[in-house]
């Protein structure tokens, strides 16, 4: 069962572990009679487990059925079980001592090594099988052979299976496989940053080779895991070369390897950096009082989370001096509380939200004050909703790790998809994401066609400053859009925050947007709690974002108006009186709220509400005057 759905065939695939058994001299350290002894014991339980035929190694005589043991047709009969890419089986030795052998079941499914590095060394391998399967059928003939010979074997709580080479202790699991990726197998930048992603490494014969040690305190299903990740990451790579798409693992900052620049996300250096041409929040508060730098460099949250990975958009690009950006993120829930001195400063300073002020949070859509103008929909073209919402005890998106970041793709499809119901809408995972099993490549190039269409697409970051924030990592994998079977909403999984929902209505209707949004968030929020979850929110911040300009509602309200006449100096008065912001192209005009947090939902919509309504009387009486 730990592999149903995800197991993946490949050509060939040799997996082994190592044992010894307690309470006996190791190879290392014993004698000829305690070998010996090893080996008798072990033939036994071998061939009650796995019926086959023992060699032991030439010139050795201590098994008196082969009392000089193997000859050269016994060495070639190993041989013809033996995988080009995956080693020789037979084991030679240039001084062979009493006690080793090889034990080769007669299906050439099995073999072991007999007093080799350590007691035994037990191997499973298939062709044209499930890597998964091979693994599980691997487990089960060690425990028939524990079972068989009665054996307890040398382990600690501690560092699981001893071994005489340490660095083999734990499962001491090994896997050797035969991949056909040709395309992937001629380029050598994308293979070393697969082998430095996922901690394998390569060979090549004619076919792809890949072999991976299982580390110590990696359980024998999570390392099959590990592996089944890494093949079908290099299947997803062979099918984008085979259609020239993009490579996004060799981009720094799109793949596993962090943006390089001034800081390690993983530490701060000792000293602080120059910042004196530095343009952003982070930057100028740092300037302002270095003391902080020092304050909280090596201060970590309890998932690990570090000041480096939070400054480092704001300190690894210098930003524009007419634009400045917050240049902080942050990578969990603990950083808001754990870097407060820091994030207190900035939060203040661009959302005029001081240390001991709260937040009230209020979506109740009764209480928006719906005006009655622009019926016809002659100014206001449409209403736009987005909001984020991230899940309590994981990461933040500029933090996740791979299984992270599917574990908040699982929950929120799971709970989008209970709230729509049947053929209420449907989950598209981003191109070549293969982690979402109803679609394991992704949306298909027609469907992305479509939502790009729509707009309701997004693309990797390209900005320095999200690269830098870690938003990019692992693209495309476990992103994606949820679009609603009306068209009216949709929802972004794993872009900048774990969950984003827009909601679109044409002409003037604030009110029944809200009302579907509200809706929407009360659904999610009731479903999300069945899968033993919440979203981050506290009294002060209210909703937790990662960028911190979204802190609070994390609402944007967003209105399009056709306005002719009305001259941007009254624009910008009636949007200053409203907390509104304003932006113009051509006869379009889009307007905004400007504050996100010390003021409810409610508050937030009504003032835009009220600032429309005006702008537009504004409108008519300039169009009346002309």
């Amino acid at each position: 069962a730990a592999f149903v759905g995800v197991d993946v065939e490949v050509p060939f695939v040799r997996v082994d572990l190592r044992r010894n058994i307690a309470g006996k001299a190791w190879p290392q350290a014993g004698d000829g009679g305690a070998a010996a002894e090893i080996e008798k014991v072990l033939t036994s339980a071998l061939g009650m487990a796995i019926p086959g035929e023992y060699f032991p190694v030439a010139g050795s005589t201590t098994f008196s059925e082969k009392a000089t043991g193997m000859t050269p047709d016994d060495a070639s009969k190993i041989r013809k079980t033996t995988h080009s890419v995956a080693g020789d089986l037979l084991m030679n030795e240039a001084d062979p001592k009493g006690g080793r052998g090889v034990y080769l079941s007669h299906a050439g499914d099995h073999a072991a090594w007999l007093n080799h590095e350590d007691h035994f060394r037990l191997f499973s391998q298939t062709t044209n099988s499930g890597v998964g399967a091979t693994v599980l059928k691997l487990l089960a003939t060690l425990q028939k052979l524990k079972a068989a010979g009665q054996l307890t074997f040398s382990e600690s709580k501690r560092l699981g299976a001893l071994t005489t080479d340490p660095a083999q202790a734990g499962t001491a699991l090994t896997f050797a496989l035969e991949l056909q990726c040709p395309l992937v197998l001629k380029n050598d930048k994308l293979l070393a940053a697969m082998a430095s992603s996922y901690r394998v490494k390569f060979d090549s014969v004619v076919s792809l080779v890949m072999t991976y040690s299982a580390p110590c305190g990696q359980s024998a299903i999570g390392a099959t895991r590990h592996v089944l990740r890494a093949i079908k990451q290099l299947q997803s790579l062979e099918r984008r070369l085979a259609r020239g798409g993009s490579i996004f693992e060799l981009e720094d900052g799109l793949g596993d390897r962090p943006l390089e620049g001034l800081l390690d996300p993983l530490a701060c250096p000792e000293k602080l950096p120059d910042l004196s041409n530095h343009h952003s929040d982070v930057a100028e508060a740092l300037r302002a009082n270095p003391q902080l730098y020092d304050q909280l460099r090596s201060a970590r949250t309890a998932s690990g989370a570090t000041l480096a990975r939070c400054i480092k958009p704001g300190l690894d690009s210098e930003g524009h001096a007419h634009l400045p950006v917050a240049g902080i993120v942050a990578a969990d829930e603990s950083c808001f509380t754990v870097f407060a001195p820091l994030f207190d400063v900035i939060i203040n300073k661009r959302l005029q939200h001081p240390p001991d002020a709260t937040h009230q949070t209020d979506i109740s859509p009764e209480k928006i004050a719906m005006e009655l103008f622009d019926i016809d929909g002659k100014y206001v073209k449409e209403v736009t909703y987005r909001t984020g919402r991230n899940l309590r005890g994981l990461p933040l998106a500029s933090a996740l790790d791979v299984l992270q970041r599917r574990e908040v793709e699982r929950v929120l499809v799971k709970s989008l998809l209970t709230v729509v119901g049947d053929g209420g809408g449907d989950y598209y995972p981003l191109r070549d994401s293969s982690s979402y099993a109803p679609k394991p490549e992704g949306m298909t190039q027609e469907e992305e066609e479509k939502l790009t269409k729509s707009g309701a697409l997004f693309l990797e970051p390209d900005s320095k400053v999200a690269l830098a924030a870690g938003l990019g990592r692992h693209w495309p994998d476990a992103r994606g859009v949820f679009v609603s079977a009306t068209r009216t909403w949709h929802a972004w999984v794993n872009e900048e925050d774990h969950l984003r929902i827009m909601v679109k209505e044409p002409g003037n209707a604030f009110k029944a947007a809200f009302e579907r949004l509200t809706e929407l968030l009360r659904a999610l929020e009731s479903h999300v709690k069945e899968a033993d979850c919440e979203f981050m929110h506290n009294d002060h911040l209210g909703y937790l974002t990662t960028d911190v300009s979204n802190l609070g509602t994390g609402l944007r309200v967003t209105a399009t108006l056709a306005l002719k006449h009305l001259a941007a100096d009254d624009l910008e008065a009636i949007c200053q009186s409203h907390e509104l912001v304003f932006s113009r192209a051509g006869e379009e005009t889009v307007v905004r709220n400007r504050r996100v947090i010390g003021k409810s939902e409610v508050i937030i919509v009504n003032s835009m509400v009220k600032g429309v309504a005006e702008i537009v009387k504004r409108e008519r009486e300039c169009a009346e005057a002309a």
